[in-house]
């Protein structure tokens, strides 16, 4: 089922979005300066699995969660979930280069995600009105997957950037429903995998955020800075 079917094609300004009404995740906000965080590798990927919809039926009145209002007033939970993020994490977005993926549509393989700058994947957007305006462009050209959504091929693809660059990376996977459990496995044995990474100096922190339920946010950190391996596990509460 193409999610073209579900939404339009007229692009809504970012700064349109960001409004007083969208209070901001403060608490990732303190986690990240906790950390002394200057700087960071952003990195999202976002699902599109059929769960968008068997999802709906319980929330955004019923529509596609990618369904896009045309006139711009209302936002579906990943255009919230970018807006909210947006608020917080650009300040640690200095580098310019924020790679976006998606994941779990009916073209792209099981193992694989696929990027929203093909042209030059590793090159990433510019900024997150440009991963909006992609978003926006890309969602109703997209034909949602059946199977379920699975992120240990995301998580690996993520490991695989950070082996390029040196630096705090931060992967935020957008999802629409909770994953099956044959996926939980794979997904821990991913980074499981990532934090045996040996090449060092660095930290990953990923975050898993369900659109469909904004006010819950799951913090997965890995620190590989001591080369132990270490994880931590840790729950915040955002605006809901």
């Amino acid at each position: 089922m193409s999610t073209s079917e579900h939404v339009m094609s007229t692009k809504p300004a970012l700064s349109r979005a960001i409004s007083d009404r969208f209070r901001d995740f403060g608490a990732i906000q303190e986690a990240l300066r906790s950390m002394n965080l200057e700087s960071s590798n952003l990195m999202f990927a976002i699902d599109y699995t059929t769960a968008n919809l068997t999802c709906a039926e319980h929330s955004f009145d019923g529509k596609c969660l990618h369904s896009i209002d045309p006139s711009g007033g209302i936002l579906n939970p990943y255009q919230e979930a970018l807006t909210r993020l947006g608020r917080v994490l650009v300040e640690f977005d200095d580098d310019r280069s924020i790679q976006v993926s998606g994941f779990g549509d009916a073209k792209t393989p099981e193992n694989a995600v696929f990027s929203f700058t093909p042209e030059n994947p590793m090159a990433g957007c510019k900024s997150f009105n440009e991963i909006w305006q992609r978003y926006h462009d890309l969602t109703p050209t997209i034909e949602l997957g059946e199977k379920s959504a699975n992120l240990g091929p995301v998580i690996r693809h993520a490991t695989a950037v950070a082996r390029e660059v040196t630096g705090f990376h931060m992967l935020i996977i957008l999802l629409s429903s909770h994953l099956a459990n044959e996926h939980l496995v794979e997904a821990a044995q991913a980074i499981v995998d990532a934090s045996k990474f040996p090449l060092c100096r660095w930290t990953n922190l990923m975050v898993l955020m369900m659109p469909r339920m904004l006010n819950l946010l799951l913090l997965v950190t890995s620190d590989y800075r001591d080369r132990d391996g270490r994880r931590s596990l840790g729950q915040y509460e955002g605006a809901g």
